[in-house]
This record gives C-alpha cells, structure tokens and sequence, in this order.
C-alpha cells in the first residue's frame, strides 16, 4: 500500500497539546481488564497470522506495550488490539501498557496511525477510518492529512475508494485486487465496467498494467467503416436508395452494398459476369 511520506510521527505528535498529559503511565494489566476499541479501524483480522503472533508472544511475550486509556469499566485499547488477542490466545494473565489520556478523536488518530505504521489495514480500512475521522470529528481533508503527515490529496485520493460499487470494494478488502487497480476502476464513469474489470483482474490475475491497457482499449474511438467517395457511385447511391461501404486498404478492399433484395443480387452477379474480363483482367 502506498503510504505518505511523514508517517514516522510520535505519540506526541498525535495528542494536541491541550489534550497531552504531563506524562503517560506504563505498567502491567490484568487482560480481562482490557476492551477493544470501538473506533478500530482494522476491520478484519486473519486467523493464521493471529495464531502466529500468539505463538511468538507465548515464547516472547509482549515487547511493545499495549496503549489503552482508562474507561468505565476497565481500560480501552487505543492501539494493540491484536497484541491483546494474541496474548490472551497464547494464555497471558497480564499484558504491558501504556495508559494515556486521549479524546475519542486523538485515539482515533493513534490507532489509525500505529495501524498504518505497522502496514496492518486495508486500502479500504485506511479509506473508512478516514471518513470516521472527518465525520465524527468534523474535520476538513486538510487537517486529517496535516494530522497524519500526508498530503491533503493522499488523503482525498484514499476517500474516492469508497465510491467504487460494493462488488469492487469486498475483492479489495479480500486483497484480490490492489489499491492501484482500485484507483484505476475509479477513472471509468460506468460501474458494470468498473464490476466487470475487476472481476477479469482477480480471476485472471492481471497486473495494473494489464488493467491499464485493457482500459485504454475500451477507450480507443471505434473505428468506422469509410465510405465510398468515388462521386459517380454516390449520385447511383443517392439516386437509388442504396450504400456502399469500402472497407480494407490496398489490394485487400472489401465492397458492402446494403439495399439490394435477392433478385438485385443474381442481376449484380451476372453483370460482374460480362465485365470479368474488365474486372479480372490477369485472371
């Protein structure tokens, strides 16, 4: 996933300064003691990949504390939450935390960012917790990207995912297609083409250029059969209700004639007759 170029900001950077307590508070909690977060933005969490952070964390425990701030009925996992999963996976009584004082909109920050950092979420993740991020706290794209270190077009360019149709976003979220490919989709004004290419680059695998190049195609000008300029068979055309159509270049020219019934036909055919010799004079 492309990410922005300042991802690398601190805590500190995260918390306004008005919000910052005089310091933070790491110590060791009961797990029971922790709740997800309801404003986590990772949406899915892969079963083996969480059973393997399990297995490291029952052989090495928990380097990096848990972040949590204080909640009513216990502490609140502002970043971590796989990290608790996995150690309550792996049996731990206790786990290491880091209790901080944070608003709903700085925890919010904190966990997209320390997602991000860790190249945990989806494209789509990413896009969702985005808007969560300008809705809830009113915010404009410009001081969500000045918040998170990134351009406000980073930021508005991750939005526009959401405005693909839902088939397109689930083999998004289901890592069958890419975030290039994503914004590539987005450039087609029809969502069955949008639906329809997809679709052709999960199934067959086709890369972002594949995608591409197959759009550039459908958006090539079809090419129209010319029609046929010599002057006399225009006033016979225009004269008699038929068309003509030359189609081909050089010796390979093909003649369509559109108006002749059957029986104009057999008449065609027997005046090609008597003109053979004109018209295949090396045959």
């Amino acid at each position: 996933m492309a990410r922005g170029k300042a991802l690398g900001r601190g805590l500190e950077a995260l918390i306004p300064s008005a919000e910052r307590p005089a310091e933070t508070l790491q110590k060791e909690l009961p797990v029971e003691s922790l709740r997800p977060n309801p404003l986590q933005p990772r949406q899915r969490m892969d079963a083996s990949e969480l059973q393997s952070l399990a297995d490291s964390v029952r052989e090495h425990g928990i380097v990096q504390p848990i972040i949590v701030r204080a909640a009513k009925d216990g502490y609140e996992i502002i970043a971590g939450e796989r990290r608790w999963r996995a150690a309550k996976m792996a049996g731990l009584s206790s786990v290491p935390v880091q209790v901080i004082d944070a608003n709903d909109s700085a925890a919010l920050e904190i966990a997209l960012v320390e997602n991000l950092q860790r190249e945990d979420l989806s494209p789509l993740e990413v896009a969702r917790a985005l808007k969560d991020l300008i809705e809830r706290f009113h915010l404009t794209h410009e001081e969500v990207a000045s918040r998170l270190g990134w351009s406000r077009s980073v930021v508005t360019n991750k939005l526009r995912l959401l405005d693909l149709p839902e088939r397109v976003r689930n083999l998004l979220l289901e890592e069958k297609i890419s975030e290039g490919h994503a914004r590539l989709l987005l450039s087609l004004e029809s969502a069955d083409e949008q639906v329809l290419l997809a679709e052709a680059c999960a199934e067959r695998g086709l890369s972002v250029r594949d995608l591409e190049q197959a759009i550039q195609r459908r958006r090539a000008p079809k090419k129209t059969a010319p029609q046929f300029s010599m002057p006399e068979a225009k006033n016979l055309c225009d004269r008699y209700g038929i068309r003509l159509k030359l189609i081909g270049r050089g010796k390979r020219k093909r003649l369509v004639i559109e108006g002749f019934d059957e029986g104009q036909v057999r008449l065609l055919v027997e005046l090609m007759e008597s003109a053979a010799p004109r018209l295949f004079p090396r045959k």
